[in-house]
């Protein structure tokens, strides 16, 4: 980092720096008065691994870019999502499910035409979606309940297989196949 000048505020010396917005090239003022951790009043994101963002490029926790994909995990891509991610971890040997949330009592009513709330996997036991590691409870009264104003949902567990991968391609609103999501895993 290079500094631009120094100015004295009250009784503590502040160096004032300009970094440039990765995304935007923007320059970013500021104010750099922690010399042990100079770049932590910067936006850098832990998910595409750059840095630094101005504000207008940052999103809530991350880059608008890493923002919008994760945003593009919850709606239709959400099954193919849970698919990838299943993928790597039977590649690891790991123990996997498809969790589908939907208004289906059994399986054999998957393969008509179901309403799919959301889609997520069940890894050794841990449920996990596009938004990280989650509860069944809490998807299901946020897709079933919120989102779709349910009273109540069904919860299937699926083997990860081509009929589960086909039953999702066809009951699902997806725009990225889960090959393209796995390669980004």
């Amino acid at each position: 980092m290079k500094i631009i000048e120094t100015k004295k505020y009250g009784q503590t010396n502040y160096n004032v720096s300009k970094e440039n917005c990765v995304s935007c090239g923007k320059q970013i003022p500021r104010l750099n008065y922690n010399e042990t951790f100079p770049d932590e009043d910067l936006n850098y994101c832990d998910y595409c691994e750059t840095g630094p963002f101005c504000k207008e490029c940052w999103g809530s926790d991350r880059c608008k870019n890493c923002e919008e994909q994760k945003q593009n995990m919850f709606s239709g891509n959400c099954g193919m999502y849970a698919v990838a991610l299943g993928k790597k971890a039977q590649e690891q040997g790991k123990n996997v499910a498809i969790v589908v949330i939907s208004n289906v009592e059994n399986e054999d009513e998957l393969l008509e035409e179901p309403d799919i709330y959301h889609v997520a996997v069940e890894i050794d036991g841990k449920l996990y979606d596009g938004s990280g590691e989650a509860s069944l409870q809490e998807i299901s009264n946020f897709y079933g309940g919120k989102i779709y104003g349910r009273n109540s949902v069904n919860v299937s567990y699926l083997a990860l297989d081509k009929n589960t991968i086909n039953m999702l391609r066809q009951n699902t609103n997806w725009n990225t196949f889960w090959t393209e999501i796995y390669k980004n895993l």
